[in-house]
């Protein structure tokens, strides 16, 4: 949602157009970055594919849906605002 600081959609249910929001991006950094440590890291998922075995089962599509996205991302290049 806009102003939520909340890029990954974390804590929003399915067919909902709000969730949890965060005050500032290192909130919602630190707030996923240990959801994805304590929901799947420490349950043995180490790439997309294990994540996705624990978060989207049965979905044989669920990692590479993601990882195209990811690599769109990493294609994005982010130009300086100029302010004059």
């Amino acid at each position: 949602p806009k102003n939520s600081y909340n890029a990954w959609g974390w804590g929003i249910p399915t067919g909902k157009q709000s969730g949890i929001g965060f005050e500032a991006w290192e909130e919602g950094i630190a707030t996923v970055s240990k959801g994805l440590k304590e929901n799947y890291m420490d349950r043995g998922a180490t790439n997309l594919a294990s994540i996705g075995r624990i978060y989207a089962p049965p979905s044989h599509t669920w990692a590479g849906n993601v990882q195209y996205f990811m690599n769109e991302i990493e294609q994005t290049s982010v130009e300086p605002e100029l302010s004059l």
